[in-house]
């Protein structure tokens, strides 16, 4: 059996790999990795500007959900070098969970158009998107990959809507679209941390192979348990690893049900 082994590419990556405006058509030197780039978007009558980044991949390699599993590297942004962005808010396509040499992880395979709305600190100025970003391509061997995508961004034109809406309509549905009537949680300290159990019911059976996965704030750690369904209900147990004692706020516990697909997310439990 394969073993998935970590490469290292500083010495590729010392070179500077970015998709610029210029670039972002060039081929990748990243194993795995076709391209990066920004597709430009549309802006909103609010002033905001939806956006998206797309990483293009080889045949059956895949990059990662914001939970990427046990074995996987989520993507992160860096957009301190932007000109008039406020914040960034990124839309994350329901993912697929893969299960390779008894790992599992949860991202997307060939593809992933990333969805991002962009708050511009001043409405009437122009935006130019300016992004580090740090992820990973994994196949039978995984890639750690830093890049920066660049591109401003037109006030008028309207560039990539369809791919772009095609992801917004995959993002996770609310509790109440979902059938997600009702949803619990529990809090127990132990040595080195906190356990979460949360509990989901749902108006319809589930099926055996749902995840439920659950998300707190902070920037401490957290290890995800396996799922337990059974009919109408899933369950699962995560380990939040902190050196630091902190109270947990139920109202800022983010539960998201993956099932077929798709995702349905809850905020917050009683």
């Amino acid at each position: 059996m394969k073993t998935r082994h970590l490469i290292a590419l500083s010495a590729i990556l010392s070179f500077g790999f970015n998709f610029g405006v210029a670039a972002q058509e060039e081929a990748s030197p990243i194993l795995g990795l076709k391209s990066v780039k920004i597709i430009k978007g549309w802006r909103q009558a609010d002033g905001s500007h939806v956006m998206a980044a797309h990483i293009s991949l080889d045949r059956n390699w895949k990059t990662y959900w914001r939970v990427a599993g046990s074995g996987g590297v989520p993507p992160l942004f860096d957009w301190a070098q932007s000109i008039n962005v406020a914040s960034a808010e990124i839309k994350w396509p329901a993912p697929q969970v893969f299960h390779d040499y008894g790992v599992q992880t949860i991202g997307y395979k060939d593809e992933l158009i990333l969805p991002i709305v962009l708050h511009p600190k001043d409405k009437s100025k122009p935006i130019s998107a300016h992004a580090t970003l740090d992820f990973g391509v994994c196949d039978d061997v995984c890639v750690p990959v830093r890049t920066t995508i660049t591109a401003d961004l037109p006030r008028r034109a309207v560039i990539g809507k369809t791919e772009i809406s095609a992801s917004l309509n995959q993002v996770a549905r609310d509790a109440k679209t979902a059938g997600i009537s009702d949803a619990k949680c529990s809090f127990h300290p132990i040595e080195d941390g906190m356990q979460i159990t949360a509990t989901i019911q749902s108006d319809t059976p589930l099926p055996s192979d749902s995840l439920l996965i659950i998300e707190y704030p902070t920037d401490d750690w957290m290890n995800q348990g396996n799922t337990e369904v059974q009919k109408n209900q899933a369950q699962t147990t995560a380990t939040l690893f902190s050196d630091h004692p902190q109270a947990l706020s139920r109202a800022k516990l983010r539960l998201t049900l993956l099932s077929n697909d798709e995702a349905a997310e809850i905020i917050g439990c009683s």
